[in-house]
């Protein structure tokens, strides 16, 4: 008869990887003396005698939770009803409701409205990607993407936030919209790409951004900024105020408003190295691209993809396929779109 401190080793083998697994493997260390995060209750040990939802609610206390464990989780949400997980704390958020008399209100309001609709899609924390992200598209099809993203209501990130600013303020044809994008870096070297939707209300002349980001100070911009330049700096210092130095500004060209465009939008037309001049330079040289028709440069960079100098480099800046056209593709526009899909931006 098998004595019983020799039974665990004739036990059957417990699957490697599997929630058990994890849960017995915290026991043995527990048996040890060694102490974990999840030590803390003997129900950890016979999770598997649970309910799927009491299985799932003991799991949720392990923190930091493991690998197995993340991936249990995920199959016994698959197995619990809706008002099990709202029990287990797991409700859906609530859909994000734009405000139906948002057409009546005066510009800055409406924006205010637009900007409090985008803000209410919870932040992509995850490494997911739940949208096509990619902006070498046609306009009408990075319309389609945001119409997605309002039906599905996912959790987004700074490029879906400016689809969906760009298919809101579709129309608003008394506002100019430019894609504006940062490259900034944080001591040790790690860089971060960050993008939002600069807006011109034409009648007054201010300025103001739409957009989406893990810190505040980096995505709405109220409406009363008397240039592009001043609202650029608010930019650079809130970088600045959280530890980053800003390394590029990209702008873009003012985005067509026709939702069902089949042109490519330009998110990258000017290119700012903050390194190379004096930042009262590059302020002067931005306000003087407001002063430019876009329409011409659009016109001249659908034609030839190329794009204006980058300031301080003395030339200009080398063709990127992600943001502009080929040459071949602005003659052929029935298949204009041939450029590679386009890097993730980091978000900040």
């Amino acid at each position: 008869m098998t004595k019983p401190s020799d039974w665990t080793a004739h036990k059957p083998p417990v699957p490697a990887g599997s929630a058990r697994a994890a849960v017995l493997a915290v026991k043995k260390n527990r048996d040890k003396g060694e102490t974990t995060s999840a030590d803390n209750d003997d129900e950890f040990f016979e999770m598997d005698d649970l309910s799927p939802q009491e299985h799932l609610k003991q799991l949720m206390l392990i923190k930091p939770i493991t690998k197995a464990q993340a991936a249990k989780v995920m199959e016994l949400i698959s197995k619990v009803d809706g008002r099990g997980l709202a029990e287990c704390g797991l409700e859906a958020p609530p859909r994000p409701v734009l405000d139906s008399k948002i057409d009546k209100l005066p510009i800055k309001q409406r924006l205010q409205a637009l900007q409090k609709y985008i803000s209410a899609f919870e932040y992509n924390h995850t490494s997911d990607q739940y949208f096509n992200i990619r902006k070498n598209r046609p306009l009408a099809r990075v319309m389609d993407t945001a119409k997605e993203i309002a039906r599905q209501s996912l959790p987004i990130r700074c490029i879906e936030g400016v689809f969906l600013g760009l298919y809101l303020t579709a129309g608003m044809t008394e506002l100019d919209r430019i894609p504006v994008g940062f490259k900034t870096e944080v001591d040790g070297g790690e860089c971060y790409r960050h993008i939002v939707l600069v807006v011109r209300h034409k009648p007054t002349g201010d300025w103001g951004a739409l957009g989406l980001s893990r810190r505040a100070e980096l995505m709405y911009k109220e409406l009363g900024y008397e240039s592009l330049s001043s609202l650029i700096t608010d930019y650079k210092d809130s970088y600045e105020a959280w530890g980053h130095r800003v390394l590029k500004v990209r702008l873009g060209l003012a985005v067509d408003h026709d939702p069902f465009s089949n042109q490519p939008v330009c998110w990258r037309y000017y290119a700012y190295k903050v390194s190379s001049r004096p930042w009262e330079g590059i302020c002067t040289e931005m306000d003087k691209t407001t002063t430019v028709a876009p329409g011409r440069l659009y016109d001249r960079w659908l034609l030839t993809g190329k794009k204006a100098p980058r300031l301080g480099s003395g030339r200009a800046e080398k063709d990127d396929k992600s943001s502009g056209p080929t040459r071949a593709s602005s003659q052929h526009k029935s298949n204009p779109y041939t450029a590679k899909r386009d890097k993730k931006e980091r978000p900040s």
